[in-house]
């Protein structure tokens, strides 16, 4: 992830693609999920670091976050 395109915050990356793309972005970091709120999915990778799927968030485009702390912005291509 560290080699992700920064956006318009330092702390955010971004990848390109649609809202599949995104969900199987998330869906390919984790090892299991669970959607804790209609459009919201979370789970944990091997290593135990906590990933979020938000299908809608405050700028828009569906986001991940990672540990809570930024996330990686999915732009519509």
């Amino acid at each position: 992830m560290k080699k992700l395109a920064k956006a318009d915050q330092s702390d955010i990356g971004k990848i390109y693609g649609d809202a599949k793309d995104a969900f199987d972005f998330f869906k390919a970091q984790v090892k299991d999920f669970k959607e804790v709120k209609p459009g919201t999915y979370v789970g944990e990778d091997a290593n135990g670091v906590t990933f979020a799927y938000r299908a809608d968030s405050k700028s828009g485009p569906p986001t991940i976050d990672v540990n809570g702390v930024g996330g990686v912005r999915i732009p519509e291509n």
